[in-house]
C-alpha cells in the first residue's frame, strides 16, 4: 500500500527530530559525523554522482589529516528517486532517514556532526539551530540558496547556482537595453541530461517573471529527441524570432551546434542581427564547451552562426588537471552502483565540488587547530571569511560572508582565433557584469542590434506595408484621374455643349439678319 503524506509543516518535523534527539542522549565520545545528503531523482545531482565523490574525498583527507579522522562516521542519505528535494515529502523522508540514524545510536545530539549535502539545505540548517546545537555546520556543494535561519553556519561552496546563471542572462538584457526575449526549451525527455537544461532554465524564468512588466518574454518548448529534425528547429526558431531578437538557447552542447546551423539554414544570420544567447552549467569532461572545429559543412554554418552567440557560464576547470581524480571517482562509481563506464556522463562539475568541499572542511579543520573532537561553528566561519584556499584542482575564495561568491562570466566568439573568449564577469553583489555600459563596445562594434523584429524575420512586415502603401497610391491615383476625367467630360457636356447651342444660335440669327438685308 503506497504511503500517503499528509506534508507536514517545518516546525512538526523539527519537533519530531528533536524528540528523537532528547530520546537517545548520550555524552559524547568526540566521534566526528559526516552526513552526506544526496537526491536520486536527477541525474546531475544522484546519489550514484554525488556519493562516491565524497566517499573518495573522504578517504584521501583521513590519510591526509589523520588526526582529524581518527574516529568518524559516515552516515549516507539519499531522498527516493520519485520524491523531489525541498519538497514537503522530500525533506520528510530525509528526516525519517536522520531519525533513524539517531534511533539507533549512530547519531547522537552533541557529537561534532557535518552535513555533506548536494540539495536544499534547510532542513538540517534549521534542525540544528532549533535543538541548540553548538557543533553542526552545514556545508553545500550543490546549487542551495543561503539560510538565514543558520547563518553564519550554512556554507555555500558551489560556484553558481541556477539562478546566478540566470542572472547574467538579466544582467546582459539589462546592460544592452533589450526588453524582449525568447527562450528556446529543449526537452530533450529520452536523454539522461534532460535535468541539466531543465535545472539552468528553472534560475532563468523566475527571474524573467520578476521582471515581466518590462520585459517580454516567450517560451517555446520542443523536444530534439522525439520530433523530426532539422524541421523541429526551423519551427522552434521560427516562432521565436517573431517575438524577439534575443533568443536564449536552453539546449545541450552537441543540440547547440545543429540549432545554430538551422538558424543559418532559415537565415537567421546573414543580415537579420539576431542574437542566441547559451547559458552553459554543470560541465562534464567528456563533453565539450560550444567550440568550433573544421569538420564540415555544417561547422562552416555553426562558425558564422557563433558570431552571434553569447553565453554565459561559470569560469572553466581544468578537466585534464583534474583526470586522475576523476578516473578513481569514476572507478568507485562502478564499485559501489554498477554503473558501467561512460566518456560522456561519467562526472559532472557538481562531483568535483563535493570532493572539493570535504577538502575544505579539512583545510579549516586544521587551521583551527580542531581534531574532530569538537567543531566551532563561530570559528569556523572565521576562517572562511575573505581567505583564499589553494585546493588540489584550484584557489577557492570566499568573500566577507559564508558563501562562495558564483563565478560566472560572459564570453563571446573570436572570428579570428575560432574560440570564445570572455569579456565579462558578473558582479555578485550588484548582479551587473563588471564592465557595466561599456559591454556595448566589446560587443559588435559598439551597434547594439535591436531587440524587437518590427519587420518581421526577413524584412515581410514592412515590405508588406511598402507593397500596401503603393497599392493604395495607385488605388488613389486612378480613382483622381477617373475623377477628373469625369470632371472634364460632365464641364465637356454642361458648359461646353451649352456654349455650342448659343454659339449656333448667334450664328443663325446673323444669317437670318443677312438674308432679310
Amino acid at each position: 500500500m503506497a504511503k500517503v503524506f499528509s506534508s507536514p509543516t517545518l516546525f512538526e518535523i523539527l519537533m519530531l527530530v528533536v524528540i528523537f534527539i532528547q530520546a537517545f542522549y548520550e555524552h559524547a565520545n568526540g566521534k566526528l559525523n559526516l552526513v552526506t545528503i544526496t537526491a536520486g531523482k536527477f541525474s546531475v545531482l544522484s546519489a550514484a554522482t554525488v556519493a562516491p565523490a565524497y566517499a573518495v574525498a573522504i578517504e584521501d583527507m583521513s590519510k591526509r589529516y589523520p588526526d582529524i579522522f581518527a574516529n568518524h562516521t559516515v552516515v549516507p542519505i539519499n531522498v527516493a528517486l520519485k520524491v523531489n528535494p525541498g519538497t514537503p515529502e522530500g525533506d520528510w523522508l530525509v528526516v525519517e532517514e536522520l531519525v533513524k540514524e539517531y534511533g539507533a545510536g549512530v547519531l547522537r545530539s552533541n557529537d561534532p556532526t557535518v552535513i555533506l549535502n548536494s540539495i536544499s539545505a534547510r532542513i538540517f540548517s534549521t534542525v540544528g539551530d532549533f535543538a541548540r546545537e553548538d557543533n553542526l555546520v552545514t556545508l553545500s556543494c550543490g546549487p542551495s540558496e543561503p539560510n538565514p535561519a543558520r547563518y553564519p553556519t550554512n556554507i555555500i561552496f558551489y560556484p553558481g547556482s541556477a539562478f546566478d546563471f540566470g542572472a547574467g542572462v538579466i544582467a546582459t538584457m539589462d546592460a544592452l537595453h533589450w526588453r524582449s526575449v525568447a527562450v528556446i526549451w529543449d526537452l530533450c525527455s529520452a536523454l539522461i541530461n534532460s535535468a541539466r537544461v531543465e535545472g539552468l532554465l528553472r534560475g532563468l524564468l523566475p527571474l524573467l517573471e520578476r521582471r515581466s512588466m518590462d520585459i517580454d518574454a516567450l517560451v517555446i518548448k520542443m523536444d530534439s529527441t522525439l520530433e523530426v529534425l532539422p524541421k523541429a528547429y526551423y519551427s522552434a526558431l521560427w516562432r521565436a524570432g517573431n517575438h524577439s531578437r534575443i533568443i536564449v538557447c536552453g539546449i545541450l552542447n552537441r543540440e547547440l551546434l545543429e540549432l545554430m546551423a538551422a538558424a543559418s539554414d532559415i537565415g537567421f544570420i546573414s543580415g537579420n542581427n539576431y542574437v542566441f544567447i547559451h547559458v552553459y552549467g554543470l560541465e562534464v569532461p567528456g563533453e565539450q564547451p560550444p567550440g568550433w572545429k573544421e569538420m564540415g559543412g555544417i561547422d562552416l554554418k555553426v562558425r558564422e552562426a557563433f558570431e552571434r552567440l553569447l553565453i554565459v557560464r561559470s569560469q572553466p576547470l581544468n578537466w585534464t588537471q583534474a583526470e586522475p581524480l576523476t578516473e578513481r571517482i569514476v572507478q568507485r562509481i562502478n564499485t559501489m552502483f554498477g554503473i558501467p563506464y561512460d566518456a560522456e556522463n561519467k562526472l559532472n562539475e557538481f562531483a568535483i565540488g563535493c570532493y572539493e568541499s570535504v577538502e575544505l572542511l579539512s583545510d579549516v579543520l586544521n587551521r583551527s587547530g580542531l581534531d574532530g573532537h569538537s567543531i566551532d561553528p563561530g570559528v569556523f566561519m572565521q576562517q572562511l571569511k575573505g581567505q583564499t584556499f589553494q585546493l588540489t584542482l584550484r584557489n577557492v575564495s570566499f568573500g566577507p560572508g559564508t558563501t562562495r561568491p558564483p563565478t560566472i562570466v560572459l564570453q563571446k566568439f573570436n572570428s579570428l582565433m575560432a574560440t570564445f573568449q570572455i569579456i565579462a564577469k558578473l558582479n555578485p553583489s550588484s548582479r551587473a557584469w563588471s564592465t557595466g555600459d561599456s559591454i556595448q563596445g566589446e560587443l559588435w562594434n559598439g551597434v547594439v542590434p535591436p531587440d524587437r523584429p518590427l519587420c518581421g524575420i526577413h524584412g515581410e512586415r514592412c515590405q508588406a506595408q511598402t507593397s500596401t502603401a503603393i497599392t493604395i497610391g495607385i488605388v488613389v491615383a486612378v480613382i483622381a484621374t477617373g475623377t477628373g476625367f469625369a470632371a472634364l467630360y460632365w464641364y465637356h457636356q454642361r458648359y461646353l455643349r451649352v456654349g455650342g447651342n448659343v454659339w449656333w444660335c448667334l450664328e443663325s440669327a446673323l444669317t437670318y439678319h443677312r438674308v432679310t438685308l
